[in-house]
């Protein structure tokens, strides 16, 4: 890092952000192992210690590896070798966690899809990755009720949520729920795990394998599979430690496995460094006070959505003291639910200020971050952090690729030794996000529009995809939604907005501004107000030509707002 006085005015030059880290984590050496090995090499001294928190059963880490033993056994005893894809659609089961370090010891990978994917989605999966091996849930599997057509699949495991949970409570649930009957094929969990008896299961993986599959949103496009090596998760596990997380606190994994983030900070982070690990199985953000306030949950991370749900009921009488790391993410965060969450907080006796997070899943979800706590204040409001210790940002001009210095708008660009492996059988799209710069690295073109001030702190202010061209007077102009949108949230009777283009004869776009008005507002007077406000605060070229009232914006799988949903809506209009 160059000296005050040597500052060069470029971001990935200068790297400011690293003064408000220690030497240790500068110099730390990179783990090369995977990400089973690195669980046990940082544990294996702590094995009476709570590794997980499921249903009030506290699952020591000297469990933890038992049950991941018999989980790679069971797993050889099926026939699965080395590079083959297990495809698991599940909840945040201990039994998920297992499988994915059992997988990473034996050197197979977890190919993990979204939930809620259909059964045409899951057999086009199961075919693309040629699994062997499907493991879904009990509610899950009812719902599909499907037969894959597929010449690959062998077996299909399927969990519920009472396999790990106490003998009382296992009891309980089982008089209340059926279990479903199971055909020719089909596997129990209990039955899973009788065929590993007298199997054997050495380690088999490497450092530079791939062990984990995780997919896009599909904001911008169809979703594409996420290939992701032991050595990504274990530095990405790594960057989010430097942070000031401490092994005996207790985190809320509150975010499903299939997302990145899920699987990188609320699994690996928090089980490698000795974390408590409490498991929410869908849990009810209305409800998550209470779950917060009964467990002594020290760190959380939440989606925007989730966020939003649980400050509805700003008046529960709950104590959140207990809260050292409240974040925020995966999808833009507004000032209006930044300032929602921070009064949320601030009236349940938290000490804190909540944080927000810049990641994606190409970049194993580590990339920036902001903290504040009582003892450490790394946060400027409105920003969505600084890079994590091992991350490098630049940004560049979007038409010359030349690097831009500090506080212009521009193309973020990452370069993190968590960089992905690359998109599952799509080289095209692999070749047009990771880019190698005249410097000889790889970097990452994330697509978003940003800049980088003086002390590192990187601001978000669109997406290059959600660019909108429009025409005026002989001149073409580029406007970004976001800046509008963050204008018009400041009206508090707008609940939330996107901004889209229509396209029209001049083969630009006009824009359409689709708004959620909060409950009982007069939408004519809103709309007046609306228009008023545009010709005072914009450029003719930036105003929407007409405000559409919803009930809500459409949402993606993973919660963000669909923009290619309200794109089609806005050309009918």
């Amino acid at each position: 890092m160059t000296t005050e006085k040597e500052l060069t005015g470029y971001p990935s030059i200068d790297k400011p952000w690293l003064k408000y880290y220690s030497e240790e984590a500068k110099n730390a050496k990179m783990p090369e192992c995977t990400i089973y090995e690195y669980l046990w090499e940082n544990n294996k001294n702590h094995l009476d210690d709570v590794a997980l928190i499921y249903f009030n059963r506290k699952i020591t880490y000297k469990e933890l590896f038992e049950n991941i033993e018999k989980t790679a056994k069971a797993f050889v005893g099926l026939g699965v070798k080395k590079g083959d894809f297990v495809t698991i659609q599940s909840l945040s089961l201990p039994q998920v966690i297992y499988m994915i370090y059992a997988l990473s010891k034996i050197g197979a990978v977890a190919n993990l899809i979204y939930a809620t994917s259909t059964p045409a989605e899951v057999t086009e999966n199961l075919n693309e990755t040629k699994s062997k091996i499907y493991v879904t849930i009990d509610s899950i599997y009812e719902k599909l009720k499907t037969q894959f057509k597929t010449p690959y699949l062998t077996k299909t495991i399927i969990l519920s949520v009472a396999d790990e949970m106490s003998s009382l409570l296992k009891f309980g649930f089982n008089l209340k729920n059926k279990s479903p009957k199971l055909t020719n094929g089909e596997l129990s969990w209990k039955a899973f795990l009788n065929c590993g008896v007298n199997k054997e299961a050495p380690v088999n993986g490497k450092n530079e394998d791939l062990v984990v599959m995780v997919y896009t949103g599909g904001t911008t496009g169809k979703s594409k599979g996420v290939m992701l090596s032991n050595y990504n998760l274990n530095v990405a596990a790594l960057q989010y430690f430097w942070f000031g997380f401490e092994r005996g606190k207790t985190s809320l994994a509150s975010l499903p496995p299939f997302i990145a983030f899920g699987v990188t900070c609320s699994m690996h982070m928090s089980l490698a460094f000795g974390i408590q690990t409490v498991l929410a199985i869908c849990a009810d953000p209305t409800d998550i006070v209470g779950f917060i306030e009964k467990n002594d949950i020290n760190y959380i991370v939440f989606g925007t959505m989730q966020a939003e749900k649980m400050c509805m009921n700003l008046s529960a009488k709950k104590d959140l003291s207990s809260l050292i790391c409240f974040s925020i993410g995966g999808d833009v965060v507004t000032p209006k639910l930044e300032n929602m969450v921070n009064e949320f907080l601030k009236q349940h006796k938290a000490k804190i200020k909540t944080g927000q997070g810049y990641a994606m899943s190409e970049t194993a979800a580590a990339t920036a971050c902001l903290k504040y706590t009582p003892d450490t204040v790394i946060y400027k409001k409105g920003s969505a952090g600084i890079p994590l210790v091992y991350t490098n940002i630049k940004i560049v001009d979007t038409e010359t690729n030349e690097e831009l210095t500090y506080n212009k708008d521009g193309e973020i660009c990452v370069e993190t030794p968590c960089t992905m492996m690359g998109y599952f059988k799509n080289e095209e799209e692999t070749k047009n996000i990771l880019r190698k710069h005249n410097d000889g690295k790889i970097w990452v073109h994330t697509g978003d529009i940003g800049s980088v001030d003086e002390n590192g702190f990187i601001t978000i202010s669109g997406r290059i995809k959600r660019m909108i061209t429009t025409f005026e007077n002989g001149v073409f102009h580029k406007v970004f939604p976001k800046l509008l949108e963050d204008e018009y949230l400041k009206n508090k009777f707008v609940k939330s907005i996107a901004v889209v283009g229509k396209t029209n004869l001049e083969k630009t776009n006009d824009l359409i501004a689709f708004v959620v008005a909060e409950n009982g507002i007069d939408k004519e007077k809103l709309n007046s107000e609306l228009i008023s406000f545009t010709k005072e605060k914009f450029e003719t070229y930036e105003q929407p030509s007409k405000f559409v009232f919803v009930e809500k914006l459409p949402l993606t799988t993973i919660g963000k707002v669909d923009y290619r949903a309200l794109e089609k809506e806005a050309e009918k209009l």
